[in-house]
């Protein structure tokens, strides 16, 4: 298993939040979960799939975070701020099959 982690700035445009790993060398790899964290202590970022809109996707408020099985998301995960930017950081697993 590996782990990727990092640091992504969300705006008013959906912007993707996983890493996907197309394969290795060694056998093919794949995400398990992601761990995603708002940074913000004012703003929401609105999570979802690539037409996440902030009306009414799911709402991860300032400071708080969550953990998304994206095994079987091959269209992605997916943040958007009603206005600005937010820093989002994620810690993501994947597994070698």
């Amino acid at each position: 298993m590996a782990i990727k982690s990092g640091k992504v700035s969300v705006g008013t445009t959906a912007t993707r939040l996983d890493v996907h790993t197309s394969g290795a060398a060694s056998g093919f790899m794949t995400r398990s979960s992601i761990l995603v964290i708002n940074r913000s202590t004012t703003v929401s970022v609105s999570i979802g799939g690539s037409d996440v809109d902030t009306s009414t996707s799911a709402a991860l408020r300032p400071g708080e975070s969550m953990t998304v099985d994206v095994a079987a998301l091959n269209a992605g995960l997916f943040g958007r701020v009603a206005s600005g930017t937010v820093d989002v950081e994620y810690v993501q697993t994947e597994k070698f099959w």
